[in-house]
């Protein structure tokens, strides 16, 4: 992914604070069709808000799906 898109995705009106910030980080690449943010990647980390995300998700799913 080119450092114009990362730039864009991000949210960010240029390349610099990109360049700044992750351009130290290592070579190990992970490459993808599509940009992805997985969650459960970091769940140590997120730990109890990831499953209070999951939680009130499954909760309002499940309020607002029409019954069969």
């Amino acid at each position: 992914m080119s450092l114009y898109t990362v730039s864009r995705e991000m949210g960010h009106g240029s390349q610099d604070m990109v360049e700044r910030v992750y351009s130290h980080l290592g070579t190990v690449r992970h490459r993808s069709d599509v940009v992805e943010y997985r969650a459960d990647q970091h769940r140590e980390v997120l730990g109890e808000r990831l499953e209070a995300l999951r939680a009130f998700v499954t909760t309002t799913v499940t309020a607002t799906s029409p019954s069969t």
